[in-house]
């Protein structure tokens, strides 16, 4: 099942988007667009609310564009070790970006926050 953070807030599912208001509302105000269209102002074009999370039903074009739920444990901006995790939403370019930079990146499991 497709899934979707909405404004980093919330989580929606594809099912939930086709029949939510606000693609009913943006049908009636553009009669000729289609839910692709309107899923697609809703990731790039629309400031971006919405971000696909990485499942097994993302589509292989919007992979690299997905995000998933890490764990990073990183040096605080003084050099000193942080003994905890901070839980965040990232790509996997951002992931690597991290790994670059000396931070440990793990799935994030529910255990931490």
């Amino acid at each position: 099942m497709r899934k979707f953070l909405h404004d980093r807030e919330s989580i929606v599912t594809l099912e939930e988007l086709e029949n939510g208001e606000e693609y009913a509302e943006f049908m009636r105000e553009n009669p000729g667009e289609s839910f692709n269209r309107y899923l697609e102002l809703c990731m790039w074009w629309n400031n971006g609310f919405l971000e696909e999370i990485l499942t097994a039903d993302t589509p292989k074009a919007e992979r690299r564009r997905a995000v998933s739920r890490v764990a990073v444990f990183s040096a605080s901006w003084y050099g000193e070790d942080i003994n905890f995790p901070f839980v965040t939403w990232k790509t996997a370019a951002e992931i690597r970006e991290l790994l670059r930079g000396g931070s440990a990146v793990v799935p994030y499991l529910g255990k931490w926050e």
